[in-house]
């Protein structure tokens, strides 16, 4: 509980922001908003080839603040549930499935170009900072411990860069996160040396 109070103090500098009225010398608008997520997550090495697909979801909230200049920037917050499939050793010939809960903290960036008077669309680069607070495992082999949190490291860093399509107090994103942190605490019996949590998050964002 003492992480996700953390994660969330770490948006307290954007929220107090974001109480403040619009500017009108600059045209700084702010908007709150909500965000569901369809996650698509591909664990694995930088150059592994044996990777897996899963999915997972989550929901969350956001807060745009943005210039008449069309750039703007984006700090949010999400409860994510992940599954993940990966590969054990040659020798077990199998896969072990993980499911991971989390709460995430991002903050992504971008520039608006009009398309039309009704359709935008925006480059987005980013970061997330990710708690993984529980983790439950099936099929898993006898090498790898039953407790999951001794295996799996709890934070993950990610880098990002995607695009959002916006088209009035409604966007629909697409941000591909790169794990920075390999997941695996010590040695267990996966196919790749190194393991990054690695995804892709599909969302609908509302704004009010």
């Amino acid at each position: 509980m003492r992480y996700i109070l953390f994660y969330i103090l770490l948006l307290l500098p954007f929220a107090g922001k974001a109480w403040e009225s619009d500017d009108v010398q600059t045209g700084r608008m702010v908007r709150w908003g909500v965000k569901p997520s369809f996650n698509i997550n591909i664990p694995g090495g930088w150059t592994s080839k044996d990777v897996t697909i899963s999915y997972g979801g989550g929901i969350g909230g956001v807060c745009n603040i943005s210039w008449l200049s069309n750039w703007y920037y984006e700090p949010g917050v999400s409860f994510d549930v992940d599954g993940m499939k990966l590969k054990t050793g040659d020798e077990f010939g199998s896969e072990m499935s993980l499911t991971r809960c989390s709460v995430s903290t991002s903050l992504t960036g971008g520039y608006l170009f009009e398309i039309d008077d009704l359709l935008n669309i925006a480059p987005l680069a980013g970061i997330e900072l990710s708690y993984f607070f529980s983790n439950h495992a099936s099929n898993v082999p006898d090498g790898l411990a039953d407790d999951m949190d001794d295996v799996w490291k709890p934070v993950n860093l990610s880098c990002g860069v995607g695009f959002d399509i916006v088209r009035d107090n409604i966007s629909i994103g697409v941000m591909g996160y790169f794990g920075l942190i390999d997941m695996k605490k010590r040695n267990c019996p996966v196919s790749s040396s190194e393991l990054f949590a690695n995804r892709v998050k599909v969302s609908v964002k509302y704004y009010f």
